[in-house]
This record gives structure tokens, sequence and C-alpha cells, in this order.
């Protein structure tokens, strides 16, 4: 059975997406913009609540304080303000402490003083205990990092500049103000908490050579005098047999007085 002109030029049909197209644009702009809308009224009140809640934790941070062992926080002030008084004084000592005598791990736990204190503040006010995700706590341990830079000298830097900033002029991030004014604070508790743990180590040095001065000076006293008349420990000298029997003959046989005459 043959097929005519027309059947052998005729083409499988399809719609025209043309007008499947117009007929959805409505409905679908509207979705699009509704969901714009939503996704951009969302990140508004995340940005808002981050703020909200970066302003908390500057708040916070500027009420802490580094803890001197046995003393208060006003005594502790105290000490601060004593060191950086005397600062010409203080300055190469506490360079030795913490650029010298100190090591790696031992720098890294001063540091860690001041980084657990943060993170309890930070899963308090954030109310969760996986703090490592949040951007906020991201930008404090770029912060701790660079204050342990070349073996403790970032933090010796921070006594003498800000020099730390550059960290985030060379990143692609944007800091905010309260952000950096966070980083600030962060980076004072650590010179406290580095000139805290210096003093008090210089105070128990201290303390522990007074107690061996001490010690030695109740050892010599317990200890009891030397006898008056021994000058030497040698055993006093003994005359010579000869001396030793004439000595003994004169008590014998006493010499005769001078008026005596034999016969």
């Amino acid at each position: 059975m043959s097929s005519g002109p027309q059947s052998r030029n005729r083409t499988p049909s399809r719609p025209r997406s043309g007008v499947r197209q117009r007929g959805a644009s409505p409905a679908n702009n509207l979705i699009r913009c509704s969901l714009a809308e939503d996704t951009a009224a969302v990140n508004k009140a995340i940005k808002e609540k981050e703020e909200e809640l970066v302003g908390i934790v500057l708040s916070s941070l500027q009420e802490m304080r580094i803890k001197f062992p046995g003393k208060s926080d006003t005594e502790a002030e105290h000490v601060l303000d004593k060191i950086i008084e005397d600062w010409k004084f203080h300055k190469p000592r506490v360079a030795s402490y913490w650029l010298v005598k100190l090591d790696s791990i031992k720098r890294r736990k001063v540091i860690d003083i001041v980084r657990s204190n943060v993170k309890a503040k930070i899963q308090h006010i954030y109310q969760t205990h996986d703090v490592d995700g949040l951007r906020i706590f991201r930008v404090f341990s770029r912060v701790f990092n660079r204050l342990l830079w070349s073996h403790g000298q970032g933090l010796w830097n921070c006594f003498s500049g800000n020099s730390w900033e550059t960290i985030f002029s060379k990143s692609t991030d944007i800091i905010s103000e309260t952000e950096m004014e966070c980083c600030r604070r962060i980076t004072q508790l650590c010179k406290d908490c580095l000139l805290i743990v210096y003093q008090f180590a210089s105070e128990a040095k201290n303390k522990q050579q007074n107690e061996n001065e001490v010690g030695r000076l109740e050892q010599n006293e317990s200890q009891p005098p030397p006898h008056p008349n021994r000058t030497t420990n040698h055993p006093p000298h003994r005359q010579n047999g000869y001396a030793h029997h004439q000595a003994r003959y004169s008590r014998a046989h006493p010499a005769p007085s001078p008026g005596y005459r034999n016969g």
C-alpha cells in the first residue's frame, strides 16, 4: 500500500516550547521572586542575629579578666599596672621568658588559657558545644595561631604594635568592626596572660630562693659552736723522748740550793 505525497512529507509533531513557556512564565516568575525575597529576608535575619551575638561576645570579652593565683581581680590588675609602669626593666626579662625559656608546648599552654575561656564563652552565648564550625570562632582561631607564629614572635610583636591585623587585610573574608574589636580584646587578654604567668613564675622563684636561704641559715644555727681552746683539728704536739725524760728526772732529783756544799 503506497503512501501519497502528503504522507511522505509528514513529520512527527511536538508541542511548541514557546507556547508552554508563555503560559507558565507568570507563575514561575512569581515563584522566583517569592523565593528571592524569602532568601534575602532569611539572610538578613541571620546577619542581624550574627551581629547581635558578636556584640554579646565582645561585651563578654571586655568583662573577662586573667586570674592571678591567690590574688583578687583588683590585685591582679595592680600587678599588670606595675609591670607596665616599669616596662623598661621587665621588657628584656619577659622577652627572655617567653621567647627563650618557654618551649613551644608551654607557649601554647599560655595561649590555651585564653582560648579555652573564649571557647566556653562562645559555647554559652551560641548555645552549642560545637563551636569550631562557627564563623566567629574560625576568625578567633586565626588570631590565636598568629600569636604563636614564629616561635611566639607573633604575640611578642603585639607589645609594640598591631601587625597581626595584616592577616585579615590579605584575606578575602570581610571582617566587621565588631569582630575586629573582639580580636583586639583577645590579643590584649593573651598579653595579660603572659605577664601574669611571668610574674607568678618570678615570685615563685624568689620564694624558693628565700626558703633555701632561710633553711641554710637555720642549718648553720643548729650546729654546735667550736670549742674555744681548740684552734686546730690536729692532736697537740708531744715533746720528744729526751725532753720528757729530763723533765721527769728534774722533778725526782731537784737541784741543790745555791748555799749547799759537800764536805
